[in-house]
């Protein structure tokens, strides 16, 4: 009778530690609902900086290949050096030869009516000076190539 009663505490002992170690059901429904909200919530957070640096990382390679063109431009004195833009993509040209080929993102929209391709002069003047519009899922930018010197600049519309 002893060794029943010992056996009955001791199995009472257990369940009432078992109780305490977990989590019940809804305690863990609770949880997953805050951490799905919390993600909804952070997701287009995401999205929106990660076009934003596209944007960023598009304007800084595109300002990089305009001073390359224009370094070039000043050295090799027989073949003109020129950016020329295509739907997607632009090139730098050199002579007849393509050197670099650069994608634009699919989903924006380059207008080049009024400047479709840019070279400079051997003293590094713009040869025809003149704006090219971007349009890109969130805003839409002017390049512009001033008369003189100056390379461009981009201006957010």
């Amino acid at each position: 009778m002893e060794m029943h009663w010992y056996i009955m505490t001791a199995l009472y002992q257990d369940h009432k530690n078992m109780d305490k170690n977990g989590f019940t059901l809804l305690e863990v429904m609770i949880v997953l609902a805050i951490w799905s909200v919390l993600l909804l919530l952070t997701t287009p957070i995401i999205f929106s900086q990660i076009d934003k640096q596209e944007e960023h990382r598009f304007f800084e390679v595109f300002q990089s290949d305009v001073l390359y063109i224009q370094s070039l431009a000043m050295v090799s004195k027989e073949e003109e050096v020129r950016i020329k833009f295509y739907d997607q993509s632009y090139s730098i040209l050199q002579g007849r030869n393509k050197t670099v080929a650069r994608a634009i993102p699919s989903d924006w929209q380059v207008n080049t009516r009024i400047l479709s391709s840019i070279s400079f002069n051997e003293k590094g003047t713009i040869r025809q000076p003149g704006t090219i519009e971007i349009k890109t899922t969130r805003d839409t930018y002017h390049i512009i190539f001033p008369f003189g010197k100056g390379r461009c600049y981009i201006v957010k519309k």
